[in-house]
């Protein structure tokens, strides 16, 4: 077992421990495997602003259609990577490597029924090292399509179901690092649909990211993002009741400090904006 962290402004605090041989760490194990590859993949150029953005957009009207950005092949992405365990990082994924040895992704394929513009959903998310799980590139194959993903290491919820409560700048650091990728994929003109604790993904560094990015739309579907984000502050406060009863408030707000209970109220009234401005307000008070 190894301790997972979080980084805050008082340094690290070990929150709980996940098994030692983490999906990002099994490179090292792969037959005649260098040791482990950082995830980053080389920067590609940006299309060109005089492209028709109209010609890059994949339409579940003409599926067969070519799609012109250049993070998306048309092709069979097991050509070029080798699975070797399916795993629930942000929903159903598969774990394989570049061959004939390289770095550990986390691939996730997709209907191509569902109709989501994965071209433009490269275009936003390929260029950024935001609080946004990294997409390296997509493949369109047998009418689905790929999503090759950076690799994390466990999911928010493995880490709420530690025997170890969460602390208040726990939790704090958490929900800011969250709202910081909801505030990203708003900018993109995106909204996560499914955004929960099994899709929240950690890494060992303690980088913090929203993953399942499928679930990515540009209209709302379900509960809204930041509405989302308070019932995950309240599953990390109160984990025992959350895992029994769908009601997002507090059952015990004596416990919690008076700006805790602000943050979550905020999350039903501001935009991610406004939420911002009052986590800047109380960000230091989570961090006593």
């Amino acid at each position: 077992m190894r301790p997972l962290t979080f980084w805050n402004s008082q340094g690290t605090s070990i929150v709980g421990e996940i098994p030692s041989s983490t999906p990002s760490q099994l490179s090292e194990d792969l037959p005649n495997s260098p040791v482990r590859q950082q995830l980053v993949a080389e920067p590609t150029s940006p299309p060109s602003p005089q492209q028709d953005p109209h010609l890059k957009l994949f339409c579940l009207s003409n599926p067969s259609a070519s799609i012109f950005s250049p993070g998306v092949k048309q092709g069979n992405p097991w050509v070029e990577y080798q699975s070797f365990m399916v795993t629930r990082l942000g929903g159903e994924t598969t774990l394989a490597f570049k061959k004939p040895h390289g770095k550990v992704v986390a691939i996730q394929e997709l209907d191509n029924t569902r109709g989501l513009d994965i071209a433009a959903l490269l275009r936003a998310l390929t260029h950024i090292d935001a609080n946004i799980v990294r997409i390296f590139e997509g493949y369109v194959f047998k009418g689905s399509t790929f999503l090759i993903q950076e690799c994390m290491d466990a999911r928010l919820s493995e880490v709420i179901a530690c025997p170890s409560k969460l602390e208040e700048h726990h939790i704090a650091t958490v929900c800011v690092e969250i709202l910081r990728g909801i505030q990203f994929l708003r900018s993109c003109g995106l909204f996560h649909a499914e955004l929960t604790s099994s899709n929240i993904l950690l890494s060992m560094e303690g980088k913090v990211k929203i993953g399942n990015l499928a679930q990515c739309s540009n209209i709302v579907r379900g509960l809204n993002d930041l509405e989302a984000l308070g019932r995950l502050a309240i599953e990390m406060m109160e984990p025992e009741r959350m895992a029994v009863e769908e009601k997002s408030e507090l059952h015990q707000p004596e416990l919690w400090s008076s700006n805790a209970i602000n943050f979550i109220d905020a999350t039903s009234l501001e935009t991610p904006d406004g939420l911002a401005k009052v986590a800047r307000t109380i960000f230091g008070a989570f961090h006593r």
